[in-house]
């Protein structure tokens, strides 16, 4: 599934199903809105994340 051009809203994305879900999306070229909990568990997912697609 590909998602080139698609924005996805994912909430609870800072651990669990919601972070699987976000990264996924964002491997299938979505724009992905994150929303969480924690501060410091969302910044080191979204860096994860992004250095693999940066």
């Amino acid at each position: 599934m590909r998602l080139i051009n698609q924005t996805c809203l994912v909430t609870g994305s800072s651990s669990g199903i919601g972070k699987a879900i976000a990264r996924k999306m964002a491997m299938e070229g979505a724009n992905v809105i994150i929303n969480y909990y924690s501060d410091k568990t969302l910044q080191k997912n979204w860096l994860m994340i992004w250095k693999k697609f940066l």
